[in-house]
């Protein structure tokens, strides 16, 4: 449960992060804005293992 809602907490943070970088658009090189994109993208990623953490944890646990 507490994996779970670290995950959403750190995803939501880093996709306000990445779209705060986008928004902004302060970028001095493509570098940054690949790692704004991708820091949005890694935010989905955590959000969305951490709703669905349960569903990966019970799938680890057959294996």
């Amino acid at each position: 449960m507490v994996v779970r809602v670290l995950g959403v907490i750190i995803g939501a943070i880093s996709i306000w992060a990445g779209t705060d970088m986008l928004m902004l658009e302060v970028f001095d090189s493509y570098k940054e804005k690949i790692s704004a994109i991708i820091m949005v993208f890694m935010g989905v990623v955590f959000v969305h293992y951490g709703v669905a953490g349960k569903l990966i944890f019970t799938i680890f646990k057959r294996k």
